[in-house]
């Protein structure tokens, strides 16, 4: 398992502090103070089902896998996390373990923000509530339509008429 790099040259630096990360929230009057921002090499483990939430991490540039795991071992791919994703959002919130693993694809640029932090800038920012509101919305319709797909679909569909 590799860990997190962080950001040591003067030029990603400078990326960092100049490109800020296209979420749901990065317009926050205040989130460059909260926000710690690393690299990620392929195959890390950003964070890991069943621990305790730490924060909030946005991804910011490139892909990663969210996958879910059983007792027996056996891995299911819930989806494939995109930039602007919020990860782990729901277990920051309710405070509850990360209920999945997120693994980077490809070399990820990645946010974090505390629960602390994050806690904080919703109880004084309505920009991060609607943004957080609006993830969840996004996060939940995406859902929705897989079990569409996966439950309704042609095979699996039966006429009630």
């Amino acid at each position: 398992m590799l860990s997190a790099q962080s950001v040591g040259h003067e030029e990603d630096a400078n990326r960092f502090a100049q490109r800020p990360c296209d979420s749901p929230i990065s317009e926050v009057r205040g989130l460059d103070n909260v926000r710690v921002g690393k690299f990620y090499p392929r195959g890390s483990m950003v964070l890991v089902e069943g621990q305790a939430p730490r924060g909030v991490y946005v991804l910011c540039e490139g892909r990663a896998k969210v996958s879910i795991s059983s007792a027996e071992g056996k891995t299911l791919v819930l989806r494939i996390a995109h930039p602007g994703d919020l990860l782990g959002i729901n277990s920051t919130l309710t405070g509850h373990p990360y209920g999945a693993t997120v693994e980077t694809l490809v070399r990820c640029r990645i946010d974090f923000i505390a629960r602390e932090d994050l806690l904080r800038l919703l109880e004084r920012d309505k920009k991060v509530c609607l943004g957080v509101a609006q993830a969840l919305s996004r996060k939940l319709s995406g859902v929705v339509e897989h079990t569409r797909m996966l439950f309704l679909s042609h095979s699996s569909f039966i006429p009630t008429t």
